[in-house]
């Protein structure tokens, strides 16, 4: 729909301030771990001359070697990642509630973005655990196809089978967590409309089948900016690359412009995925 894509873009950019609080709040999560990494890695392995040639380029032999020379340096990160995994896990109950209360009633306002994390943040956190039970198992599906697509090659007349049969995998494996993903939206929008948690998962799926056609045209538009956004990135750090302290610096920043213009996209998207049924109560 060009009305629902044309809405979603203009109201994710005035926005920007919601996406500012949101970037904020990721970027202290992810200081949490960063931190400490930076700080082992230092002690460990900060001197050392192998890692000047990480710099032009990814070399997996010099970056194997640091791992199994300094491996019991970075082992007991593990466990303080998963604590800052279900940190954020948490958070994005309460960056939800923010981010779909302020596209339901139209703000920019970051008052308004705190009073909808802090309302909605019991309910939207039963409803992320629930469909996160749905992401794992519809995860576990593509582990096990994949599986046996590995199991299969052996028997296959050609290689080209395999790699069909995985390209296949994960072109499915995208397109059920992007439906994952607006279902859990849409349910997140009843549970704001005042609706119960089943009521609302039941409603979130209904939405998504029922206006199905409306939403992939949508999404699919608005999917196409970031690509846009992430290939140009791409083909800057391929044409530049970082090689320099002052192309790092750029990079770095440049980084964090696609971390912050995601944000902003996932706003565009939850807009036009509200617009969407409003145009239906509309009708």
């Amino acid at each position: 729909m060009k009305n629902a894509t044309a809405y979603a873009f203009k109201n994710g950019i005035r926005q920007w301030r919601i996406a500012l609080i949101v970037y904020v709040i990721q970027l202290l999560l992810a200081m949490t771990l960063g931190m400490q990494i930076y700080q082992v890695l230092e002690a460990s392995i900060g001197n050392s001359l192998e890692l000047g040639k990480l710099l032009t380029e990814y070399n997996h032999t010099v970056f194997s070697d640091l791992l199994n020379v300094h491996g019991a340096s970075i082992s007991p990160l593990i466990g303080q990642a998963r604590w800052v995994l279900l940190a954020y896990l948490v958070f994005s109950a309460f960056i939800n509630g923010g981010l779909l209360y302020s596209v339901t009633i139209g703000s920019n306002q970051w008052k308004d973005f705190w009073y909808g994390g802090s309302e909605f943040f019991l309910k939207f956190l039963k409803l992320t655990f629930i469909y996160l039970i749905i992401y794992l198992v519809w995860i576990a599906f593509i582990g096990i196809s994949s599986a046996y697509v590995f199991g299969q090659m052996l028997e296959f007349s050609s290689e080209r089978i395999a790699i069909r049969a995985w390209t296949l995998i994960a072109i499915l494996a995208i397109i059920g967590m992007v439906l994952i993903f607006i279902a859990s939206a849409y349910s997140k929008f009843d549970i704001i409309n005042e609706q119960k948690i089943w009521t609302s998962f039941k409603k979130g799926w209904n939405t998504l089948l029922s206006q199905f056609g409306s939403i992939t045209v949508t999404t699919l538009s608005l999917g196409l900016i970031f690509i846009v956004i992430w290939c140009i990135y791409l083909s800057l750090e391929a044409i530049l690359g970082m090689s320099s302290p002052v192309l790092i610096v750029i990079f770095f920043l440049l980084q964090q412009l696609v971390v912050y213009s995601r944000i902003v996209w996932k706003l565009m998207i939850y807009n036009g995925l509200y617009r969407i049924i409003h145009f239906k109560k509309l009708s």
